[in-house]
């Protein structure tokens, strides 16, 4: 069995083609597991910046409702 010259370059042409996707796809999967991570720190970060703002407002409300029971009770 004799290969060309053609057929040889052929074959690393497809050889080298198909690595190059690989490494391509790899990469792609590799910077989207990256802004998939940085999201669910974002996401944790808004998530935690909401709940201290959320419990701000309940402690200001409770605030508020025991400074009108005292103005309440002044009268």
């Amino acid at each position: 069995m004799q290969f060309s010259i053609l057929d040889i370059s052929t074959v690393a042409t497809v050889i080298i083609a198909l690595v190059s996707m690989l490494i391509k796809q790899w990469s792609s999967d590799r910077k989207m597991f990256a802004m998939l991570k940085t999201m669910e720190t974002r996401q944790d970060f808004f998530q935690s910046t909401i709940d201290k703002i959320c419990q701000h407002l309940e402690d200001s409300i409770k605030d508020h409702a025991v400074l009108m029971d005292r103005t309440k009770g002044e009268k």
